[in-house]
């Protein structure tokens, strides 16, 4: 089973599923886990319910993407909460240590540590002002950056970007 709080370690994964180990193996150590596809021609992935922890693989059933979308999670980064943080507040640490954003449609990435960080609005209203705003919401890493040249590419031909 997967637990919380969750470390990410760029390049490798989580301690609980790194990249390049078998679905058979995460399979027999994290328990329940329904199997959906995404996108029609995908390859399935395997969503670890109630963390809310998605792996996907490669045709050698091999993890290459492991995506948190889950609320209640805390996860970290080196000594940086991610999940459920105000984006701000997390660019700034990021920054801080190096790593500029590249931001396409509300989602920030980092392609040297290979994360993706999504953003949602949210008005929590109540005391803490500070938390209104984007929180980040849905967590990704990925061994290695693959997809932002093409996304920012298809937004200039779009003339979005």
């Amino acid at each position: 089973m997967l637990e919380f709080p969750i470390r990410l370690m760029p390049g490798v994964g989580i301690e609980a599923a790194r990249f390049g180990e078998s679905r058979v193996e995460h399979r027999a150590a994290l328990g329940d886990f329904e199997l959906f596809v995404r996108r029609p021609g995908d390859t399935s992935a395997d969503i670890y319910v109630p963390s809310m922890v998605v792996l996907e693989y490669d045709e050698n059933n091999r993890l290459v993407y492991l995506q948190v979308a889950n609320n209640r999670a805390t996860v970290y980064w080196d000594d940086i909460q991610l999940s459920d943080e105000p984006v701000e507040r997390v660019r700034a640490a990021m920054r801080a240590r190096g790593h500029e954003p590249v931001t396409v449609v509300g989602v920030d990435f980092y392609p040297k540590l290979g994360l993706r960080l999504g953003v949602e609005w949210t008005d929590l209203g109540g005391p803490d002002e500070d938390r209104e705003g984007d929180l980040v919401r849905e967590i990704s890493l990925i061994q290695e950056e693959t997809e932002l040249e093409g996304l920012q590419r298809k937004l200039r031909e779009q003339g979005l970007a």
